[in-house]
Formats: structure tokens, sequence, C-alpha cells
């Protein structure tokens, strides 16, 4: 039996390969429920959702997260009806998932990693218009 402590994309991934090498009746995953939050009533465990989008193959390998072609329309007719748009909350959430790297930082992250962080940004300054 292994158990992983699972918290996010990097977690997603490894586990991602390791259920390639052991068998998945012999994995246990312990997902990380911290940055769980409620929209429009509706709960949302990042954490656990990327590890399922992942093991389940449809995660957006383009961004790195969510699920790929995911169109975002519901999230459009919520802010139609007068609801805030919770991707687009820049004090709030936008910071937590698009975190600057400093030039200190750059060193530390790999090509791959800063074109997906580009990409995150652009996707973000698109749909926050």
């Amino acid at each position: 039996m292994i158990v992983v402590l699972a918290g996010g994309v990097g977690a997603a991934r490894f586990l991602q390969g390791l259920v390639q090498v052991v068998p998945q009746n012999e994995i246990t995953v312990i997902g990380n429920t911290g940055d769980d939050r409620e929209f429009y009533g509706l709960h949302v465990s990042p954490d656990l959702d990327i590890v399922t989008y992942t093991l389940a193959g449809v995660v957006d390998e383009t961004h790195g997260w969510g699920i790929r072609n995911h169109t975002y329309h519901t999230m459009g007719q919520l802010t139609q009806y007068g609801n805030d748009d919770w991707l687009c909350s820049v004090t709030e959430i936008l910071p937590r998932i698009f975190t600057v790297p400093t030039s200190c930082d750059r060193g530390k992250h790999s090509a791959k990693s800063l074109t997906i962080y580009e990409s995150n940004l652009a996707w973000a300054s698109a749909y926050c218009r």
C-alpha cells in the first residue's frame, strides 16, 4: 500500500506517473482540502479537481489546470445575472493562481513552467476584460 499526500498540479502529475507502475488498488490518495471554497452555492475543491481531471485524462495541458476545451459559458451567464466573476477577482483569486515569478525565482522555473505561467496570464487578461 502506498499513501500519497496530494495537493495540486505537482501531485496530479506525480500520481499520473505512479499509476503507470503501481496497481491503482494499492494507492491511497489523501487530498488537500485547505483551499476549498464555495462559489454560487457550489463547493469547489481545486486540488481534488486537478487530481481527478489529470487521472481521468481530461486536464487542459495548455493551461496546466482545468478541463480541456472548457468554454466558461456558465461563468459568463452567471455574471450576466449580476453575480461576481470569481475568476476575475484580482484582489483575492488571481494572485493565488497566477503568482508572478520574481527575477530571483526565474532561475528555478523550467521553460515549460514559465510558458504555462505566461499562457495562464494571457488567458486571464483576455478572459477578464
